[in-house]
């Protein structure tokens, strides 16, 4: 039987003999939203939770918006636009606003990835930085966690007034699920915190799995949160929200409907 797998970019189609297939799991089909765009003004007027984000932008000077690097398929090329005009429109000046690539320790991404990420319109007129997390001199020290954790995380976006993160929210085998907090750290943070959250053990821990988020990545602040799950369709479906704490759930719950497995035998 010949399968075709998501992988890459155009997919991967493989052979499987018939007497060693049992059967084939895949994610239910999701409903690809009309008109995300639309969907994503109303929202960052209207979130969830917390405040607009016109509102948060007329109190702030300077914004980091993070993404994702070139290993997460999150549509910047939608999600950007509108969140770059709120924050122009309400008085946060182009040279003021940073898009910040979270790399945690993953390469950083070429000039050809970052045209990939956000479009050549983007890529030419708004400062774009790659998170290096090996730098030290480019993160905060933040202090420890409850567990000993140090925490570092890059300065450039804890120094900026209003934090901004784009995801992809899918089930994570270590942090629960990707996105939100994720983004933060490990995404933005140094070394020695990424290391750590990746040690023996944190992962030895029962809270370390699958689905878990009550034990994930607190301490760290964050204004708004855009997140996108990709169903199997061309288009993703939108899912922007308000403040860190208070939209994790209906996020995760949102996550939970579209990647939950379906049997196709």
């Amino acid at each position: 039987m010949q399968i075709h797998l998501a992988y890459g970019k155009n997919g991967l189609d493989v052979e499987v003999p018939d007497h060693d297939l049992l059967e084939i799991l895949t994610m239910e089909d999701a409903n690809p939203l009309e008109n995300p765009g639309a969907l994503l003004d109303g929202a960052l007027q209207n979130p969830t939770g917390g405040s607009p984000l016109s509102l948060l932008a007329q109190r702030a000077k300077s914004a980091c918006i993070v993404i994702c690097d070139i290993t997460r398929p999150v549509p910047n090329t939608e999600l950007l636009p509108p969140v770059l005009r709120v924050l122009e429109n309400n008085g946060i000046q182009r040279e003021h606003i940073t898009l910040l690539i979270s790399t945690g320790l993953h390469r950083e991404s070429t000039s050809d990835e970052i045209t990939a990420l956000v479009g050549r319109d983007i890529k030419n007129r708004y400062r774009i930085r790659n998170h290096r997390a090996r730098l030290k001199d480019e993160q905060s020290h933040l202090g420890e966690t409850s567990t000993g954790t140090p925490v570092f995380v890059d300065t450039t976006y804890c120094s900026s007034d209003l934090k901004i993160t784009t995801g992809f929210i899918e089930p994570h085998l270590m942090a629960g699920f990707s996105g939100g907090r994720k983004l933060i750290a490990p995404g933005c943070a140094g070394e020695e915190t990424i290391k750590a959250l990746h040690s023996p053990r944190f992962i030895e821990h029962p809270d370390c799995r699958e689905g878990q988020i009550d034990r994930v990545g607190g301490g760290v602040s964050m204004s708004s949160d855009q997140e996108v799950v990709t169903p199997r369709s061309p288009r993703p479906g939108v899912k922007p929200q308000g403040g860190l704490v208070h939209i994790a759930r209906q996020d995760v719950q949102f996550s939970h409907a579209v990647t939950e497995l379906a049997s196709l035998s």
